[in-house]
């Protein structure tokens, strides 16, 4: 698999050099290599059978935020009815809540319309058409902002992005539209409604775009202010409340912060000092603590550079959140991937390759951390992003993703 990736981003990185490089051409490779997931099953990932199963309950007429599978399923066992063992076998967190927000879950219940027990490409395909949809969306804006070619490739032929988008149908596409159309508003400076509705719906898609938060409130003039906290409140009652959240939904964002770990940077050196001091593991210690240095940081950051275009900003937000958080699965860099290429950085397409790394753990017995494999890949990354802020400094580079 280590080979399929490395083969994959030498083309990638083979192409973005191509001086016959258009967007007719980006279009048509984008399509053509995203064609072949619409007939297999995800391989890195088993997220779909959760999907799926969320899915299945609200076709049913139940919420998957009132139990977990495993609490279903004893119920549908002692009532004597049937329910779909294939999904729940699957299931790789059977104990926990489901954490998805609503349009994961619109998402859900159209993918369940079309399954059958064992038969999941239709299912899949549905969630694959809307990834693609989304997909086109953020291309559309790409030529609004007349990015050019090179950069418009750097994510719509991005290796990592097909794979974990199309390939493994996670919706941070989904994310990442909704962000950019809420720059986009922001950037005609005229009504907030539109702007504040598209920041709702990426929220309501997955909850870490509430990390730009800061950053446009801080924005925008102050009397305007008010306005922006009602209407987003708002938007954010009328998209979260029907779902019929509770408080297990809340549990299980607690257990992500406190118990998961994966390939994590400042939170696995933290732990291994830990250990390494005879602390023992402090992992449901770190956890929150890291994620309040965070809320801290964007909170700082967002205060300092106020007066930027949230465009300029978002990516360094973003970035600071990740190297805090106890988990970065490969397809959380999709939107990192996406907002970077507006300014044309590079580090974010190497950690893309880099970040596959992190597969190395999986095995027939389940997943081991491979620690020395992280180590190698922040090093790397560390080093890259010395060269390139230096670089900027110095403006001695033509960078990358400029290149006429």
């Amino acid at each position: 698999m280590q080979g399929l990736f490395l083969g994959s981003f030498l083309g990638y990185f083979l192409l973005l050099k191509s001086p016959s490089l258009s967007i007719r051409n980006i279009w048509q490779w984008g399509l053509l290599f995203r064609l072949p997931f619409f007939f297999c099953l995800p391989h890195l990932s088993d997220d779909f059978y959760r999907f799926l199963w969320d899915g299945w309950l609200w076709l049913e007429g139940h919420s998957p935020f009132e139990y977990t599978p495993t609490q279903w399923v004893q119920q549908r066992i002692v009532q004597g009815k049937a329910y779909p063992e294939d999904l729940y076998n699957h299931l790789n967190s059977p104990h926990y809540h489901s954490p998805y927000p609503l349009f994961h879950q619109l998402g859900f219940a159209l993918a369940a319309l079309g399954y059958s027990a064992h038969e999941y490409l239709f299912s899949l395909s549905l969630l694959r058409f809307i990834i693609l949809g989304a997909e086109m969306v953020v291309l559309h804006i790409f030529q609004k902002y007349q990015l050019r070619p090179i950069q418009q490739a750097a994510y719509f032929l991005n290796p990592l992005v097909i794979w974990e988008g199309i390939g493994n149908v996670h919706f941070e596409a989904l994310v990442l539209a909704f962000l950019l159309l809420t720059a986009w508003g922001f950037s005609r400076k005229r009504s907030l409604y539109q702007p504040l509705l598209s920041f709702a719906c990426a929220i309501a898609t997955k909850l870490y775009p509430l990390v730009f938060l800061p950053q446009l409130f801080f924005h925008v003039s102050s009397r305007k202010k008010i306005l922006l906290c009602v209407l987003l409140c708002f938007f954010l009652f009328v998209l979260f409340v029907p779902m019929g959240f509770s408080v297990g939904m809340w549990k299980s964002l607690d257990l992500y912060f406190r118990q998961f770990e994966f390939n994590s940077g400042v939170f696995a050196l933290i732990k291994g000092i830990g250990i390494y001091i005879g602390q023992g593991d402090l992992t449901r210690y770190i956890g929150p603590f890291l994620g309040m240095l965070s809320a801290f940081g964007i909170l700082l950051i967002s205060y300092i550079r106020r007066r930027s275009d949230m465009l300029s900003i978002a990516p360094w937000l973003y970035l600071f959140y990740l190297l805090l958080s106890s988990t970065i699965h490969p397809w959380y860099l999709i939107p990192l991937i996406g907002l970077g290429v507006f300014q044309g950085l590079i580090f974010p397409l190497l950690w893309s390759y880099l970040i596959c790394w992190s597969y190395i753990g999986y095995d027939s017995t389940g997943y081991q951390h491979p620690y020395l494999w992280i180590l190698a890949e922040y090093l790397i990354l560390s080093a890259c992003w010395v060269w390139e802020f230096q670089q900027r400094r110095h403006k001695q580079i033509h960078y990358l993703l400029r290149k006429k």
